[in-house]
């Protein structure tokens, strides 16, 4: 049995308490207008009633003064029901519930004392057509002022057609057939006001669920934009300056993403250059989702450089390979990883990746190199089974490593080309190197340039370079080297 998901039902929940709280403002104000104007309509009849008393206008054909007089005071009673369910209303302060109720009650009150002014009169039973049309108009009324659902519309003309039907069986005149004809036709008297209240019931639905559906949208903009700021404060800040220089570019396909960044400056040893360790990480799957993954993964990166200053690339493979595997894998998530520690004092590059695309190093004189993944997705087996593969290649002055994520490589151009690796290949091969980097905002420029359409997939690059000026630390440990230690000059060797 497929059961509903936890955030569609909250979705629906919420829209309908934001739809019958609109349906409940809107109930209490055309209640208002309609019991105003149906009073007032029925106090017309009233005042033409007095009026043909009164002689100054003939009274009706077939009716008598009698009949005028007594359907005089019916009329002020229909009268008083619409303009007292009003004041009862609005004395009570009802909900919306007994509000509705009373609607309903107000057009039945109207029909029932319609039927009594059939059965005292006499004569209107004998055309079963007139008394149905009265009690049709008012119920039209009420549907084009009220927002009742069809369901709620049919409620007093079921209830009104019963009576009809007991006073036309009972009391009415013609043959047996015709009234039970007339008894049967009777719930069609609701057919007009049904459909109306179908008509405007839909209506309104659409227009509350665009409103929802906007004020929604823009909740969830806010809360993005906030979660944005929450999640690029994760990011490191680029290090333009010294001996190893690092800077990137990250454009989400939504307002966050699945890819990050963590970046670490290890203490210096021995009196030489701190050393630098990147972990660029690729999530599956996009937008928030993916997000909450990436600040969970980013706590135990923290954790992972907080306990061990020193810790080796593939030792960060390993334990983001265990926590994927024991936190995230349950639930289909996975992770590729490039970790890599770039020490200048000894001139090396140590890296290990995780089913992550092939980074590029790129040396001083412009010869490109791949570093390809040293082993699989991280997350996919566990601990025992993983051997993160960790190389270690030499990393001079002047040279630099540029790592991206799939989402530079699998754009798409007009003809649904991807970019490819080789692709980037050649635009990082035919890109002319300016001696302060730059890597990432012009391949990022080229890849914005060959897509087609707004972007497919997370795309985040990242560049690291090694200077080409010494540090203050170098220049010192070569002077040390260079300069002779001074002591007593050695005695002349006697022959």
């Amino acid at each position: 049995m497929s059961r509903e998901r936890p955030s569609a039902t909250l979705f629906t929940a919420a829209f309908h308490r934001e739809f019958q709280a609109s349906e409940w403002r809107l109930l209490r104000r055309r209640f208002a207008w309609f019991c105003t104007l149906a009073g007032v309509l029925v106090l017309m009849t009233v005042v033409t009633g007095l009026v043909r008393l009164a002689g100054w206008v003939a009274l009706e054909p077939g009716r008598s003064t009698s009949d005028t007089a007594l359907n005089t005071i019916l009329a002020a009673l229909q009268g008083m029901v619409f303009l007292g369910s009003y004041a009862f209303a609005r004395a009570k302060e009802l909900d919306r519930i007994p509000l509705l109720t009373l609607t309903y009650w107000a057009v039945v009150g109207f029909g029932a004392i319609q039927f009594l002014a059939a059965v005292l009169i006499g004569h209107a039973l004998g055309d079963p057509g007139e008394l149905l049309g009265q009690i049709a108009f008012v119920h039209l009324l009420a549907c084009l002022f009220l927002p009742w659902t069809p369901r709620q519309a049919i409620m007093p003309v079921l209830i009104l057609a019963g009576i009809h039907a007991l006073l036309v069986l009972s009391l009415g005149e013609g043959a047996f057939t015709e009234r039970l004809l007339w008894a049967a036709l009777a719930p069609l008297m609701g057919v007009p006001g049904v459909l109306v209240c179908w008509l405007k019931h839909n209506r309104r639905m659409a227009e509350v669920k665009l409103r929802f559906l906007s004020k929604r949208y823009s909740q969830v903009r806010r809360e993005l934009v906030d979660a944005r700021r929450i999640h690029e404060a994760l990011l490191p800040r680029p290090i333009l300056d010294g001996p190893v220089r690092f800077d990137f570019r990250y454009e989400p396909m939504s307002l966050i993403g699945g890819d990050f960044l963590h970046a670490h400056i290890s203490p210096p040893r021995d009196g030489g250059d701190p050393a630098l360790s990147v972990v660029v990480m690729d999530v599956t799957g996009h937008g928030i989702a993916a997000a909450l993954t990436v600040n969970r993964l980013s706590g135990e990166l923290e954790r992972i450089f907080g306990e061990n200053p020193y810790v080796a690339p593939g030792q960060v493979l390993r334990l983001l390979n265990r926590y994927a595997y024991l936190t995230l894998a349950n639930h289909s998530v996975f992770l590729t990883a490039c970790c890599l520690r770039v020490e200048p004092s000894a001139g090396t590059l140590t890296f290990a990746s995780g089913g992550h695309p092939p980074a590029f190093t790129v040396a001083v004189d412009g010869a490109m190199e791949e570093l390809d993944a040293t082993t699989f997705i991280l997350g996919a087996c566990d601990d025992t089974g993983f051997d993160p593969g960790e190389r270690t290649v030499p990393f001079g002055p002047g040279d630099a490593v540029i790592i991206y994520t799939d989402g530079a490589i699998e754009c798409r151009n007009e003809r649904g080309r991807m970019l490819g690796i080789d692709g980037l290949r050649r635009t990082i091969a035919a890109s002319r190197r300016s001696p302060a980097g730059g890597w990432p905002q012009r391949l990022l420029d080229a890849v914005d340039a060959f897509r087609s359409g707004p972007p497919g997939d997370d795309t985040l690059i990242v560049e690291i370079a090694r200077s080409l000026t010494p540090s203050p630390q170098t220049l010192q440990r070569v002077i040390r080297r260079a300069t002779p230690v001074e002591g007593p000059a050695p005695l002349p060797t006697q022959t």
